[in-house]
């Protein structure tokens, strides 16, 4: 998936911003970055309320900006939406997407029936040896809205990910204010389309973090610039840090509030020395949305738009950054499938064209090799005649010889065409993909006979390997699927090595 060049594409605060970025030998750098307001009515309350206009609007950005076809990331467009760290039990479940899922029906902050959910590992930053789950989920029904924008801005085919802007804006600035800061207890806390997120990190790993929105009774909107506003916060950081000072070591450890608003920094001056006067013997400082721009220089002085962070972050997700691990992606599933249907139609479609090509080229070879023993046979009649009898036998005899081989051949393709049995990689494939547990990965993938496949791989339980194999069984274009070898890794405690033997149905 890492590339080049990404895009990413952030739509929020009443805009919307694109930043295309390119990875080289010097770094990530700034290649074009586009701006413009939303139209009216097309997004409401953080949700996507007119698709049509939405999706014209990011079209018409691009057109206007010439931005081609790269891989491009969306920031979320839904609310409410849950963000949440999930400690799992010693005993690892079989299938930990169903222990997610049935964790995140305890939030009555979203409906029961159409949650969507995706959640990665993350680092415990005390190295404990404890499993750590960062769970984002969200009302399917708002993802399907941002398919349907995906579909009408012609994004469908190149988009990789969807992800929450905090996400997005927490990379960016990850290399100048995270990496690298040990023994200093590191709050984000982001204020971003009326919502507060507040992000805590140790030893350079996500160790908190919790959506705090406006209540609705009190408040509609966390803008800063108010006082009430900024009472709630400070309550909530203390909070934060009273919670973290009560389990801490004899030494006590350094505070870096970073408070990052959606608007500029020098419109909340007041309000931000308010904040400092209350949060004594820590360090605070107040960041505008746009601050990690300096992170991306521009590839051209000639650029004067300045992109979101946020975009900026999306585009990141896809330029390999290592460090940072937090990988969440809410694409839409028809999406996937349709990507997935139509690289299988292009195969198929390439297949055939091939086909036609060796046919094609296989007649030509023979028409010009003809005509050359025909002119050889000529030249030779002239000076030899007689003895060029019993030569002309022996190439006449040749020649029906390749056609009768080339006949042959042809009717082979023909009746093998005619059969229609072909092996259905792309759908082998695919169901391979779909039957795989988020708790296994498969690491080798061999043929020898194009009848039965051999998977290879680690999973983190017996119980994960137990599961693969059921589901490939159940998989349409599997005959059957055997566990040939399931053992520990040496010198680990839950990484299994698994051997599978599958046989694909003729």
């Amino acid at each position: 998936m890492f590339g080049k060049t990404a895009l990413g594409i952030d739509i929020s605060n009443g805009r919307i911003s694109m930043a295309l970025l390119k990875k080289g030998k010097h770094g990530v750098r700034l290649l074009k970055a586009a701006s413009d307001s939303i139209p009216e009515g097309a997004v409401e309350n953080g949700n996507i309320r007119n698709a049509g206009a939405l999706a014209k609007a990011i079209k018409k950005l691009k057109m206007r900006n010439r931005i081609r076809e790269h891989y491009s990331v969306l920031s979320l467009v839904a609310e409410p939406v849950l963000m949440q760290i999930l400690d799992l039990p010693r005993t690892v479940p079989g299938n930990i997407s169903q222990y997610v899922c049935d964790e995140v029906k305890h939030y009555v902050v979203l409906p029961r029936q159409t949650t969507a959910v995706d959640f990665c590992g993350i680092t415990s930053s005390m190295r404990t040896g404890s499993h750590r789950l960062l769970v984002v989920a969200t009302d399917s029904q708002k993802l399907e809205d941002m398919g349907q924008v995906l579909s009408q801005a012609g994004l469908r085919s190149t988009i990789r990910a969807i992800e929450p802007g905090v996400l997005a804006y927490i990379r960016a600035c990850y290399s100048d204010k995270i990496a690298g800061q040990w023994g200093r207890n590191l709050l984000f806390v982001v204020v971003h389309e009326g919502t507060a997120t507040l992000c805590m990190f140790r030893n350079q790993s996500l160790d908190f973090i919790r959506v705090k929105r406006p209540d609705g009774e009190t408040c509609h909107r966390c803008t800063v610039a108010s006082s009430e506003c900024g009472a709630c916060l400070v309550e909530e950081i203390n909070a934060i840090i009273q919670f973290y000072e009560l389990e801490a070591a004899e030494e006590p450890v350094e505070w870096d509030i970073t408070l990052i608003t959606d608007r500029a920094a020098d419109s909340v001056a007041d309000e931000t020395e308010m904040l400092r006067a209350k949060l004594e013997g820590v360090k605070f400082e107040v960041l505008s949305s746009d601050d990690a721009f300096i992170e991306t220089p521009p590839e051209s002085k000639r650029h004067t738009v300045k992109p979101s962070a946020i975009s900026v972050g999306l585009a990141m997700k896809f330029l390999d950054s290592p460090a940072y691990d937090l990988n969440v992606n809410l694409l839409p599933s028809e999406v996937v499938e349709s990507k997935s249907s139509r690289k299988q139609a292009l195969m198929i479609a390439a297949s055939g064209v091939l086909v036609f090509v060796l046919m094609i080229v296989a007649m030509l070879l023979l028409t010009v090799r003809g005509r050359m023993q025909q002119k050889a046979l000529e030249e030779r009649k002239q000076s030899q005649l007689q003895h060029n009898i019993q030569s002309l036998k022996k190439v006449e005899k040749s020649l029906d010889e390749h056609l009768s081989i080339v006949s042959e051949n042809l009717d082979n393709i023909n009746e093998a065409l005619a059969t229609g049995s072909y092996v259905k990689w792309g759908l082998i494939l695919q169901d391979i993909s779909l039957a795989t547990p988020k708790v296994a990965r498969i690491k080798r993938l061999t043929t020898d006979d194009n009848m039965n496949i051999i998977l290879a791989g680690e999973a983190l339980s017996y119980q994960g390997v137990d599961l693969f194999v059921h589901k490939l069984n159940e998989s349409e274009h599997i005959s059957s699927a055997s566990l040939l070898v399931a053992q520990k890794e040496d010198g680990s405690s839950y990484v299994v090595r698994y051997t599978i033997n599958c046989s694909l149905i003729e």
